[in-house]
């Protein structure tokens, strides 16, 4: 379906031009969040301060009795006209009609209190060796700059950096022409091959 599809570098600065400084919402939006900060890094230099709204993030918190929080599955679940059929301009829709249905819950509801979410921001300046490891200088990643991204299943990404900076690399926010490794979780990679 994509083989004939322009490249990211062609079409990504009128992707940045359309979406301006808009939130951006999608479903599970974090993941490809990630995809497009670091591509904006890559090619262009540019840093992507877009906030976003994740209606993946925000179902789990307000119908936590669900059994799943896929896309579909709510779209049935709660009724939406709007069905999502993995095509983009079908899925925005569903996911816009998810977005409001939530909205109007909450605020029908008065729920603000289960909107409350603590926040931290992981910056790589904060990950500082563990002077308790005994390192003893020999890793190939010595002296190299890592960045992380996708969404880790078996640690957090904290507990990963970490383990890159005491063995004696370095960790970057974002991919830029220092990275010498972009780390992608394996399930990542295999979707990747996929394609």
């Amino acid at each position: 379906m994509l083989k004939d599809a322009p490249k990211i570098e062609d079409v990504l600065v009128e992707f940045i031009d359309f979406i301006g400084g808009s939130t951006l919402i999608g479903h599970n939006v974090n993941f490809d969040m990630n995809f497009i900060y670091d591509n904006a890094l890559f090619y262009l230099d540019k840093e992507i301060k877009n906030d976003f709204i994740d209606t993946l993030r925000l179902s789990r918190r307000i119908y936590p009795k669900f059994k799943k929080h896929k896309l579909s599955y709510l779209s049935e679940k709660l009724n939406l006209r709007n069905k999502p059929v993995h095509r983009s301009l079908a899925d925005c829709s569903a996911t816009f009609e998810l977005y409001n249905h939530i909205k109007n819950h909450v605020e029908t509801n008065d729920l603000y209190n289960l909107l409350k979410i603590k926040t931290y921001s992981l910056k790589a300046r904060d990950i500082t060796p563990n002077l308790d490891i005994n390192y003893d200088g020999d890793c190939i990643l010595q002296d190299k700059t890592c960045v992380f991204t996708g969404t880790l299943t078996r640690m957090i990404r904290k507990e990963a950096m970490q383990i890159v900076v005491n063995l004696g690399g370095l960790v970057g926010d974002g991919v830029t022409k220092k990275t010498n490794y972009l780390i992608i979780p394996l399930w990542a990679y295999k979707t990747i091959l996929n394609l």
